[in-house]
């Protein structure tokens, strides 16, 4: 009895072990298989300032990419060689979003790349996959600092100007107004 049990254990481990080196196998067969559509690189770009030399120096973008099947949400590190790679379904488009940030706005996006079409959305792109490719497509979101709207001299020049007439209009009024009476 003691001896069958044995038998039976050492079989199923047989067993599980070849299931185990079979899945292995096709696992990374279907890891070769070519992708099913065009990968596109989103970077973040901030000229005139270097990359960060630490996380705490580091400025964040948020992105939102969203296809006919999905909606995903990620984060971008600006001026780092290193972006994230998404893939545009085959015949397919997706759009990619950069939500706004505190001082920085979007000036631009600058997409190259085989087999892709681009259209400039609001605050993003909508990429369309034309034919699979494997080379990569690298769009490049580049941001600068956004203004605070401080007035110019010259605008100040012409608040001063619009204040000085007008108070020459009250004087000449209330001078008028005086003679008149």
């Amino acid at each position: 009895m003691l001896r069958k049990l044995f038998y039976g254990i050492k079989l199923s481990s047989s067993v599980a072990f070849t299931a185990v080196l079979f899945a292995s196998i096709f696992v990374t067969e279907s890891k070769a298989q070519p992708t099913e559509g065009c990968p596109v690189a989103v970077c973040a770009s901030i000229p005139g300032l270097p990359p960060p030399e630490s996380k705490d120096e580091a400025i964040f973008f948020e992105y939102e990419y969203t296809d006919n099947l999905t909606t995903e949400t990620f984060e971008v590190i600006a001026n780092v060689p290193m972006c994230p790679t998404l893939i545009v379904p085959e015949f397919g488009a997706a759009i990619i979003t950069q939500f706004p940030r505190g001082r920085w706005s979007l000036e631009s996006v600058d997409c190259e790349g085989p087999g892709t079409n681009f259209i400039p959305v609001e605050n993003g792109v909508l990429v369309a996959c034309d034919n699979a490719s494997d080379e990569v497509t690298t769009c490049t979101f580049v941001n600068q600092s956004s203004s605070v709207n401080i007035p110019t001299m010259s605008e100040w020049g012409m608040a001063g100007v619009a204040g000085a007439l007008g108070l020459i209009g009250v004087f000449y009024a209330a001078r008028r107004r005086r003679a008149a009476a």
